[in-house]
């Protein structure tokens, strides 16, 4: 890579993040990779790039895990992770979008993300998504503050951060790489995502199916 691309400059740059799961019968599961694309040429709108079409990002996924397929975990014991990425790869020192771009897809096989109880502190002073901001597409500079506040609290015997809204500092935002959920044996309470974070599907899907499992759910 260059060192005038775009990418180390300005940081122009998206990505997405979902998993493949290998079945009981070696088959290959994806969870709603649509959505990921979708949710990259909204992304790509906001940064001013281009994007690909949910038909070239669905089968670049595809081709990356058949390519990979020796590297994806047992049933039950982990994942692929699959990291699609745009980035401006144009050459320039002024602040501009970049003249092209770069989509690429690697893989990397996971275990099981959190195998036991979450230990989250409250952070209020340090916030992951503010008003006017980027917080709501997949920006690759959207994580970078999160460091300070996640290597504290991890020294101080904590698993993870649990972030409050900018504007009341009264209101779950989600943890430092995950939506929170909070279980109050009924109804369930779903905390309620704005424009300054990311929408997932996965959010989403939790939303739209809290009431097929016999639950009342009300969003906060």
């Amino acid at each position: 890579m260059a060192w005038l691309h775009l990418i180390n400059w300005w940081h122009q740059g998206l990505f997405e993040g979902l998993k493949a799961y290998r079945k009981k019968d070696e088959g290959i599961l994806f969870f709603r990779p649509e959505e990921n694309a979708l949710r990259m040429k909204m992304s790509a709108d906001r940064m001013c790039m281009t994007s690909p079409t949910v038909e070239q990002f669905i089968d670049a996924v595809k081709k990356t895990v058949l390519a990979n397929k020796r590297w994806l975990p047992p049933h039950g014991r982990g994942s692929l992770y699959i990291r699609p990425l745009l980035i401006g790869t144009g050459q320039n020192l002024g602040l501009k979008p970049s003249s092209e771009y770069t989509f690429l897809v690697y893989a990397s096989p996971v275990g099981i993300f959190n195998k036991g109880e979450l230990n989250l502190k409250v952070e209020n002073k340090v916030h992951r998504a503010t008003p006017g901001g980027t917080g709501g597409v997949k920006a690759v500079t959207n994580y970078s503050p999160v460091y300070k506040p996640l290597t504290e609290a991890k020294a101080e015997g904590f698993s993870d951060v649990l972030f409050l809204d900018a504007l009341t500092r009264s209101n779950i935002e989600e943890g430092s790489v995950c939506n929170i959920f909070v279980l109050k044996v009924e109804p369930i309470r779903i905390g309620l995502v704005s424009r300054l974070n990311s929408e997932g599907h996965r959010h989403n899907h939790v939303c739209s199916n809290a009431g097929k499992c016999y639950l009342n759910s009300k969003s906060r």
